[in-house]
Order: structure tokens, then sequence, then C-alpha cells
């Protein structure tokens, strides 16, 4: 006769059966992001500033402006050019907002800034959210990468070249490196006029004793739009509003080689 299996037993089983099949989810399910990871890297396209200033500039006024959501934030970018670029970042309630009892609800923005002479970026919040900023200078251009700003070349706006294009910055120090990594995918279509609809940006780096990576943060961009303003002087007038004077200095921030100060496009 068979041997009876015993209630204890049976839910041993029972559980390493459950064990088995769940280890084997996650494997499969570990699997298949893996091949999704390896498939997306197999189309991207990789772009450098050469071959975006190799690109035809298009006609469109000299100034575009982008909006959409990042980590629960609203944001909006505004570009004029490559060379002056103010992207502002807010949450929550605004300044004066109150609850029932009075306090202030909490929000905050964020700003980030280049101008030809200028790079820096600060954020300001309140009841309870963090504050913090920074801006500067240093000869030499800053090579370094703020989501959009590719989508021209010296010449005026040249869009994308590819529906999954990458762009990869590496800016080197005597002890210490960082790595600014942009992601493009799909894009809206006017015409030749291609605008990414989502951004993704990483930043990593180290140094001789450790390594880190901020979390990957991805702009989803609902809208864009063409126009003739604002100047580059509201650029200028944007760093001294968000900035205190012992922090703006002297950067040249325009790519190595390349004329300064964009005003129409061709």
């Amino acid at each position: 006769m068979p041997k009876e299996v015993k209630p204890r037993e049976r839910k041993f089983v029972f559980a390493l059966v459950l064990i088995a099949s769940v280890s084997a989810g996650v494997l499969g399910v570990s699997v298949a992001i893996k091949r999704h990871r390896e498939w997306l890297d197999a189309r991207w396209h990789y772009a450098d500033r050469q071959k975006i200033e190799a690109r035809e500039a298009l006609k469109t006024p000299p100034v575009l402006v982008l909006n959409g959501t990042a980590d629960g934030r609203e944001f909006e970018i505004i570009m004029r050019g490559f060379t002056n670029y103010f992207r502002k970042e807010t949450w929550g309630a605004p300044r004066g907002k109150r609850t029932l009892l009075g306090g202030q609800k909490p929000g905050g923005y964020a700003v980030e800034i280049r101008t030809a002479d200028f790079h820096g970026q600060r954020q300001y919040g309140w009841w309870g959210t963090r504050r913090g900023g920074g801006g500067g200078g240093s000869e030499g251009y800053l090579d370094d990468l703020v989501p959009g700003r590719n989508l021209w070349s010296s010449s005026g706006f040249v869009g994308l070249g590819h529906k999954y294009e990458r762009h990869v910055y590496i800016g080197k120090e005597e002890s210490a490196s960082t790595k600014w990594e942009e992601g493009c995918e799909d894009w809206m279509q006017d015409g030749d006029i291609r605008i990414p609809r989502k951004i993704l940006l990483k930043e990593s780096g180290g140094n001789y004793s450790s390594k880190w990576t901020h979390p990957t943060r991805e702009f989803k961009i609902q809208g864009f739009k063409f126009q003739d303003e604002p100047s580059a002087d509201w650029f200028e007038a944007q760093v001294k509003e968000h900035f205190p004077p012992h922090w703006i200095q002297t950067r040249t921030n325009t790519p190595a080689d390349v004329v300064s100060g964009i005003s129409t496009n061709k």
C-alpha cells in the first residue's frame, strides 16, 4: 500500500513547491527586465556634440519652451539657443497658501540657469521643505548636461536625430570624475521638428575611495512652443533674482570653438 503522507509533511512539501514557484517567478521577471534593458540599450543612438553641431538648423523662432512633469513636480524649460537656459520646477502649495488653521502649506521650487557666463542651481522651500542650492563659475566651458539643451547646436534648433537618442558627458578632475547621461525616448513631431516625449537624466561619479549614483530623473514633456521672447537679458535678470551676489561668478558656458549668444535661427 502507498505510504500515507502526514499533514505536517504535506505542509512542508507545499511550502517547498510554493518557494520554488515564487523563486522561478522572480527569476523570470528578473530575466525579462534584463532582456528588456538589453533590447532598449541596443536601439539607443549615441550623439555627441560634434554630431549635434553637424545637424542642419531648422527655421524656428529663437526661443523654445517645454513644459511637463518630473518626479511629481511641474516644470517649465525656456531655452534661447544652446547658451541661455532656464528651468523651474514647482511642487506643493505656493507661498502664502494657508491651511484651515492658518499655517503655511508645504511647497517650493527649484531653478537651474545657464547664460553666457553663469551656471547655477538653487532650491527654495517652505514649511519643512529642504532648502539649498549653489552657483558660481570657473574658467573654461562647463561640460555638463541639463535636460533638453542638446536640442540646439551653435547655429540654432536641430532637434532629435533618433527616437532613442542618448548623450553622455564625462567631467574629470584630478582625483574624481562625474558622468552625466541623457536619454531621449520617442518624440513629438511637427514637420521636421522633433521634440522628445521623455528625457531621462542620470548622474554618477566617484573618486579613489567611493562611487555614487543619483536616482534617474524622468522628465515627461507634455507640450512645447517656439516664440521670439524672452531676450538674453531676461536670463541674466533671472540670475540676479534667484542667486545672491556672492554666488554670481564668471563662467564660460558655450561649447568649445562655438560663438556664444544665439539671437535667431537661420
